[in-house]
């Protein structure tokens, strides 16, 4: 693992700059410095920037929908403008159109990525795995998920709408799901759950997309149910962000958030009676049927867990402290380079920054380039 610099914590009034003393090697891979550390390290990286603001300034105007390409007036997009008209949005990125430019596609992926600057699941039997972040808590590739920051917006509208809360939503337990992965577990929930007035359990076929629902739609319901899948499963982040109550299984994986579920009590409300299995949920489910109040006091507790688990500003803060903790804890350093015996050394692996934009079958410049070999086929 290559060393990471320690981020300042000093003010930047303490904080200096010297390209003599290797300030910049120093500093190369620090994402944490503020604004005004990164203007006194790099004053001229500023120069358009400013530029155009006091040229704005000057005279008394900013910018308008009739300066953007496809803003009123300006409905018609051009290729001269680039591929891409996006906007951002509370400290959001949104992309709002997308057409045919001169330049590759890729490129204009780069560009967004570069706005931005973290899944191996942890079985309880392994207590020498690791585990981050993963996807789920950044986007997933569904529009029937999303981003997660914009989901949480729309949940927020979606429960905005039920005037009395609770009562307002359905008073069942629903679920969506494939029966392919973890069949055993996922059939036996299909199986007791099926035909009862409380349940609103279906399987998922996703070569129709039968019965497939949108995250959102699960804050309709009082109760969500839970099923790990090949493994964790992702849903379940999501869910936490609905006023809902959640059923789930006694659990075989860990994620990185999951010691705080124990904390908020999450984990001890398990249908299963402490057995893997969905044996009967009809008691369960009965009993928070018959005491609404037990049933509000649990989706309130899960409200209140700490904001790391469904915050997208605590994922940063966990990974700020899980990179350099990993790197404590690793045995082995990092190799940059593969080195063979007749002395040539070759760097090792692709950059994320590249990996990202190969596809399976890559056509770039004019031309197709080999795909990596995937070892699974």
């Amino acid at each position: 693992m290559r060393r990471l610099p320690p981020p300042h914590t000093k003010p930047a009034e303490m904080w200096n700059f010297d390209l003599q003393r290797g300030d910049l090697q120093r500093d190369e891979l620090n994402f944490s410095l503020s604004d005004e550390q990164c203007r006194i390290a790099f004053p001229d990286l500023y120069y358009e920037l400013d530029r155009a603001r006091d040229h704005l300034l000057k005279h008394n105007r900013g910018l308008t929908e009739e300066d953007v390409p496809g803003g009123q007036g300006r409905e018609t997009y051009s290729w001269r403008h680039g591929e891409f008209h996006c906007m951002i949005y509370g400290g959001e990125l949104y992309v709002i159109k997308e057409v045919k430019g001169d330049p590759d596609r890729w490129r204009g992926l780069a560009a967004f990525a570069n706005m931005y600057r973290a899944p191996n699941p942890q079985h309880r039997d392994n207590p020498w795995l690791w585990v981050v972040p993963d996807f789920d808590g950044w986007a997933y590739p569904d529009d029937g998920v999303g981003g997660y920051v914009n989901f949480r917006d729309d949940v927020r509208d979606a429960e905005a709408k039920f005037k009395k809360g609770r009562h307002d939503m359905e008073a069942k337990l629903s679920w969506r799901g494939s029966l392919a992965v973890n069949a055993g577990l996922r059939q036996g929930l299909a199986a007791v759950a099926e035909n009862k007035p409380w349940s609103d359990v279906e399987a998922i076929d996703w070569h129709n997309r039968s019965n497939v629902m949108a995250m959102t739609d699960f804050c309709r319901y009082q109760y969500v149910a839970h099923t790990e899948g090949n493994s964790w499963s992702g849903p379940f982040r999501y869910l936490q962000n609905c006023n809902c109550v959640p059923v789930i299984h006694k659990l075989e994986y860990v994620t990185h958030y999951y010691p705080l579920l124990n904390i908020a009590g999450f984990i001890r409300f398990n249908c299963a009676k402490g057995e893997r299995g969905w044996s009967d949920p009809n008691e369960t489910m009965e009993a928070l049927l018959e005491d609404p109040q037990k049933s509000h006091r649990i989706a309130a507790e899960s409200a209140r867990i700490p904001g790391p688990v469904p915050d997208p500003g605590g994922r940063g803060q966990l990974l700020a402290e899980d990179i350099p903790q990993l790197e404590a804890g690793h045995g082995v350093l990092a190799q940059e380079y593969d080195r063979f015996e007749n002395g040539t050394n070759v760097r090792r692996g692709v950059s994320w920054e590249r990996f990202a934009f190969r596809q399976k079958h890559s056509f770039e410049h004019g031309f197709f380039e080999p795909d990596l070999q995937d070892e699974n086929e």
